[in-house]
């Protein structure tokens, strides 16, 4: 075949382009650094291989791979799958430290929903600061053994990770369970309702402030001056920490609707301390149904509360839902 000739496969030329030899070559030069930045080499090696930046002189992206790395298959996609995960991690608003090698990465990328990435990284790291040390990648495998599920389905009759619907926060708060809790704390003042969701808790708090990240007002990223008497929400468990620490910081007392394990971090635990916050009560309330996470662990309504530092109560409700009977419940730990 003459070396002038033009040749194309599936309809793309193999010749490439002015700009996409640029590509190349800019790509090229961030993995000539080495693998100091694992994450950026995986981008460069993903941005070759999704445009076929290869094609004039390699036949497959393995085979330049191998040829122009001296990288096996495997490490190749190991390095784009981590820097897909550390890309994603890095769109969190947090201050959370992002993996710093491909190993920690590496398990994450098992887990394929973004929300369940970040939810296993923060155990990840959580466990690693109650250690006193850097995340390491047996830490970040350990995170994704306990978030993530082989069966991701309730219909196949499999078990849900904490996160559930593959990765989906959004399991709204049932009226019952909302109706139950507004009534036994009866929070009033200024009442703030970072995740409205469907309404649940803001129809039985009129007139309090509330976000909806699908509403366009992000909890997280919403700047406030104000200062609550209550915050009152069932927060998303996948940001769980940044959840709790920013409720800390704009009130004085605040409940959540999340599994009661999920306080007993030493990291959230320090978080509390920190804020001058100390335990008020449990109220231990049902599961609701699918689609709601069937986890085995207990559900419960949380109220912490800022400069407490007495007694904890220990409350329990029963719902019947046609008669929506509350058992009264409780035990005080001194």
């Amino acid at each position: 075949m003459p070396a002038n000739n033009t040749v194309e496969i599936s309809g793309q030329s193999l010749k490439l382009t002015t700009r996409e030899r640029t590509q190349l070559t800019r790509a090229e030069r961030t993995i000539a650094k080495g693998m100091k930045s694992f994450w950026e080499v995986g981008m460069a090696l993903k941005a070759i291989r999704d445009q076929r930046l290869y094609r004039q002189r390699y036949g497959t992206f393995e085979e330049y791979c191998a040829a122009r790395w001296d990288l096996s298959r495997p490490r190749a996609y190991q390095l784009c799958a981590a820097s897909d995960v550390v890309a994603d991690l890095s769109t969190v608003v947090d201050k959370k430290p992002l993996p710093e090698s491909e190993a920690q990465a590496r398990p994450l990328t098992r887990l394929k929903q973004p929300n369940q990435r970040r939810q296993a990284w923060d155990f990840a790291v959580e466990s690693a600061e109650q250690a006193g040390r850097a995340v390491t990648a047996r830490d970040t495998e350990h995170a994704v053994n306990q978030f993530h599920t082989p069966t991701d389905s309730l219909s196949e009759g499999g078990a849900f990770g904490l996160v559930p619907n593959g990765g989906n926060d959004k399991v709204y708060s049932p009226s019952w369970l909302a109706k139950a809790i507004i009534e036994h704390f009866k929070p009033e003042g200024k009442i703030l309702e970072p995740c409205k969701g469907n309404g649940a808790f803001t129809d039985l708090m009129p007139g309090c402030d509330w976000c909806e990240i699908e509403l366009g007002r992000d909890f997280l990223t919403t700047s406030t001056r104000k200062r609550y008497t209550w915050t009152v929400t069932n927060p998303p468990w996948s940001q769980f920490r940044a959840f709790l620490q920013k409720a800390m910081a704009v009130s004085d007392n605040v409940v959540f609707l999340s599994l009661v394990n999920a306080f007993f971090m030493k990291a959230r635990l320090n978080d509390m301390k920190q804020a001058g916050f100390g335990f008020r009560e449990f109220l231990m309330v049902p599961t609701p149904v699918a689609p709601w996470p069937q986890t085995g662990f207990q559900l419960g309504a949380v109220h912490i509360q800022r400069g407490y530092h007495g007694p904890v109560t220990m409350s329990e409700y029963s719902q019947c839902p046609k008669r929506n009977r509350h058992s009264g419940n409780k035990t005080r730990i001194d």
